[in-house]
């Protein structure tokens, strides 16, 4: 290509893979707002660069005129000819590592020149370990005149500053005074930053690696590692034990609920049923809904026999979001499954006990910051219905007691390490819902509930990540949860063969405030603890389900059941199926 006098105006970027010959002096390469990458810059004319793209050029240029960015940038390593002029809307931009080596440009020729207007110089940098200065050579020319009016870097802690010659500009990057937490966004980070913070003033062994690694880091990249050092995925623990101790919640009752006096063809009145099914659920941290399985409308009907005693059990399985982290990351995903086991027997027509075992396994993994945490329970409890007419009253406790598995993955720049811990702990609860049945054919069905979690965890310290383990103090976490809803259920059918509906809507409100993680890093013996909350947890939701249950014979019935919960920061459905029968 041939500009002679002339110009090229570019609508998109474009490379140009043939040299480009400049005649003359009057030559234009005007970009917009894009980049033009030019192989060799050949002939005996000048060019001068205007619009807000980035003019890139890489090894000899043999032109001999003059060049001048006059607007937007010049990525330039290597060698040319003639003079060199960077106007005051120009960003000349030049990229370093580690090592010491930068991009150059040599205006070589006796008579050769540069020119500095007052334009920009933004210096980008690799990942490696940079040393408390470091300086470079990043332009050579016969005569330099003039000077940058600003200078700019995208690493947080070192700061550029540039030294001009009368025959080359010296650019020298040398270890800030600014805080690593002056760059975190939220209250965890900041907990975090100062922690690091501390242990590189003391030092250690692994003081050195831990500054050199943040050293790399740009302003926006201070934030996400502080978010991985914080730990703030730890908070799902505590939320999957919520899940955990909701889905039992749910399934007694939708035991209890079975127990009902006031009419559906799928009940047995005070009797017992033993029940087997899978049902699918779904969950999240904040209010930690959790869908469940539902009965249809259980009663004593005409010619179902009384009885007293069963046994069920239930299969469960479980899937959502949660979120844990507080840097706008997508949530983790939670998946959790169980089994349990119970016996009930009505002790009066009016009052129903039973207890159950149960083992719950729970898995939460979240993509950034990379972490997986499991959570196995052995859970006993016991639970029961008094229901003297058309009010009832629910009751349900339980004890369970945890194994927890932890790891999370600390990127920081060219530091890449993995924190690993297990440990125990245990989790109490207590739930009881009180309600009002109208109608028999139609049942309506107002009710209210609360509910108690307390959950403890053991301490424990991470292996596998040098001083930036977390030593993580035992831990005490409650909720307090109150619901208010209305049920409705009705039959549809004969007592040969029969189907029973049941819809629910509900509203649920914690009240406890949200727990905190108390840790410091294991690295650092004499340093100050910190609180680490993960992400804010909603305090209201929704519920809605339905179920459909249909009567195969007197002691046998199939159901399904269609449910979710809904906030501000989670939605989830989620369907189970299953088959009752009673003896």
């Amino acid at each position: 290509m041939l500009l002679a006098g002339g110009e090229l105006r570019i609508g998109n970027d474009l490379t140009l893979a043939r040299p480009v010959l400049f005649e003359g002096d009057a030559n234009t390469l005007h970009t917009g707002a894009f980049d033009l990458h030019l192989a060799v810059a050949a002939g005996g004319g000048g060019v001068v660069k205007r619009g807000a793209g980035t003019l890139h050029l890489n090894g000899a240029q043999t032109h001999a005129g003059a060049t001048v960015i006059a607007e937007g940038g010049l990525r330039f390593s290597g060698s040319m000819h003639g003079s060199l002029t960077l106007g005051a809307a120009s960003t000349l931009h030049v990229s370093v590592d580690a090592g010491g080596h930068a991009d150059r440009i040599d205006v070589t020729g006796a008579a050769s020149s540069v020119t500095l207007d007052g334009g920009r110089l933004a210096v980008s940098a690799s990942d490696g370990d940079y040393a408390e200065r470091t300086s470079y050579t990043i332009l050579t020319a016969p005569s330099i005149s003039g000077a940058f009016a600003d200078v700019t870097t995208d690493l947080a802690f070192l700061t550029p500053a540039v030294g001009i010659d009368t025959d080359r500009v010296v650019l020298v990057l040398t270890r800030n005074q600014v805080q690593i937490a002056d760059f975190a966004t939220t209250s965890d980070q900041r907990g975090a930053g100062h922690a690091v913070g501390a242990l590189l003033q003391r030092g250690g062994d692994d003081a050195a690696a831990i500054a050199n690694a943040f050293n790399t880091l740009s302003v926006r990249e201070v934030g996400g590692a502080l978010e991985q050092v914080s730990g703030s995925t730890l908070t799902a623990l505590g939320r999957a034990g919520g899940v955990h101790d909701r889905m039992l919640g749910r399934v007694t009752g939708a035991r209890l609920a079975q127990l009902t006096r006031g009419g559906g063809a799928a009940g047995s009145g005070a009797a017992g049923q033993a029940k087997l099914l899978l049902a699918m659920a779904g969950s999240d941290g904040g209010s930690v809904p959790v869908l469940h399985a539902m009965a249809a409308a259980a009663s004593r009907s005409p010619g179902v026999a009384d009885h007293r005693h069963g046994v069920w059990l239930r299969g469960l399985a479980a899937g959502g979001r949660v979120d844990v982290s507080t840097n706008g990351a997508d949530a983790a995903s939670l998946r959790s499954a169980g089994l349990l086991a119970g016996y009930d027997h009505a002790v009066t027509p009016a009052l129903t006990l039973g207890a159950f075992t149960a083992h719950m396994f729970a898995t939460v993994e979240n993509a950034a910051p990379q972490s997986e945490d499991e959570r196995s329970s052995w859970i006993a409890g016991v639970y029961g219905r008094y229901e003297p007419g058309a009010l009832y009253l629910d009751a349900q406790a339980s004890l369970g007691f945890d194994a927890f598995e932890t790891s999370r993955r600390i990127s920081i720049g060219p530091l890449q390490r993995t924190a690993r811990a297990d440990f125990d702990g245990d989790t109490r609860s207590v739930r009881l819902e009180v309600g009002h049945g109208i109608g028999s054919g139609y049942r309506v069905e107002p009710y209210a509930g609360l509910a108690w979690i307390g959950q403890q965890q053991d301490a424990f310290t991470e292996t596998g990540a040098g001083a930036l383990n977390l030593s993580v103090a035992r831990q005490q976490f409650d909720s307090v949860r109150s619901t208010l809803g209305v049920r409705t259920r009705f039959t549809s059918g004969g007592n040969g063969s029969s189907t029973d509906f049941a819809l629910y809507a509900a509203w649920a409100h914690e009240w406890a405030s949200q727990g905190t993680l108390s840790s410091r890093l294991a690295g650092d013996a004499v340093g100050a603890p910190f609180q680490v909350r993960g992400a804010a947890a909603s305090r209201n939701s929704a519920q809605v389900g339905l179920g459909v249950a249909h009567r195969l014979r007197d002691d046998l019935s199939l159901f399904v059941d269609v449910d979710g919960e809904f906030s501000g920061e989670q939605q989830t459905v989620g369907f189970s199926a299953g088959l009752n029968r009673r003896w």
